[in-house]
């Protein structure tokens, strides 16, 4: 991630893409706890499933908990 994360940065537009392991990784050295990787529209809080769908195949969706 990182070699891709020095294209994709746009000459700032972005700060940094995550895949699913490394963010979960980082998540889980900060402390928090069940991570789960979750599909477009699903979330263990409904109301937080608030994304437009034509953003589904650009987005990760990520759920943590915290300890």
């Amino acid at each position: 991630m990182e070699v891709v994360n020095a294209h994709f940065r746009q000459g700032g537009q972005h700060r940094f893409s995550y895949d699913f392991e490394t963010l979960c990784d980082l998540l889980l050295r900060s402390g928090f706890v069940d991570v789960q990787y979750c599909a477009f529209g699903d979330s263990r809080l409904p109301e937080l499933a608030i994304d437009d769908s034509s953003r589904a195949s650009e987005s990760l969706y990520v759920e943590a908990a915290v300890a």
